[in-house]
């Protein structure tokens, strides 16, 4: 019975976001927002399911799979990029986590995301939050960054000297001094 709800589930938030040409967003600007302003309810249908021991006869493995191939629809492309991270978020794989990151940053536009699994992951959280600093190096996110591993209580003087020289971030000094 849940395996029907999540097929249904994934085509109908596909259809929904191929017709509407936009990907589901967690809300207008993510970074201003928290990561619970917007939950589709796909993203409500695998937090409950994922989150019961037994699942409901759905496993990590199912939800992936019944998403992946909704994406192949659509020419590989992740069409569902922060349910698929959701789900990956439950493997302890190095390259699932990564994956999740990358969409995360790449996909939902969110370095806040990026920087809460990060920050929680159990065994990598080093080599994530080294993924997510050099993106936000490279995509000039730094004050998203910031700002977010403010909230996640990540070391914000070792994120500080990891900033190139000369290089300027908006209201740094206001958001260091705002901790």
């Amino acid at each position: 019975m849940h395996r029907t709800h999540l097929k249904l589930l994934v085509e109908t938030q596909s259809k929904c976001v191929r017709q509407r040409k936009e990907r589901w967003k967690i809300a207008p600007s993510v970074e201003e927002a928290g990561p619970e302003d917007f939950e589709s309810p796909l993203m409500s249908f695998l937090r409950t399911i994922l989150a019961n021991d037994k699942g409901g006869g759905i496993r990590a493995d199912d939800a992936r799979m019944c998403i992946e191939k909704e994406c192949r629809k659509s020419n590989n492309a992740p069409i569902l990029p922060r349910e698929l991270a959701y789900v990956l978020s439950t493997s302890t794989n190095l390259s699932d986590s990564e994956l999740c990151i990358k969409l995360y940053l790449e996909n939902c536009a969110s370095v806040h995301l990026a920087t809460i699994y990060a920050s929680n992951h159990p065994t990598k959280k080093s080599h994530l939050w080294n993924i997510v600093v050099r993106w936000c190096l490279e995509n000039d996110r730094l004050s998203n960054l910031l700002s977010s591993a403010l909230h996640a209580g990540a070391d914000l003087a070792k994120l500080v000297r990891e900033i190139p020289d000369g290089r300027k971030i908006k209201n740094l000094k206001k958001l260091l001094l705002s901790r």
